[in-house]
């Protein structure tokens, strides 16, 4: 199945939504904020990218 990210800062709606999915059988990565799931993203990214796109940095806050 799919590898999913989950992006909410509401724990109980990120819960929720992770176990709706892994009962459906699909793979959860869970950030709290927009910030986190870019980096979250970023780390489980299984595009290919070239070397400058990949060393682009996250926006800062």
């Amino acid at each position: 199945m799919a590898k999913i990210l989950v992006v909410d800062d509401s724990e109980t709606a990120r819960v929720q939504v992770k176990l709706d999915l892994v009962g459906a059988g699909h793979d959860v990565v869970e950030a709290e904020n927009g910030i986190k799931g870019l980096e979250a993203l970023n780390a489980n990214l299984t595009v290919k990218r070239d070397g400058r796109e990949a060393a682009r940095p996250l926006p800062q806050r």
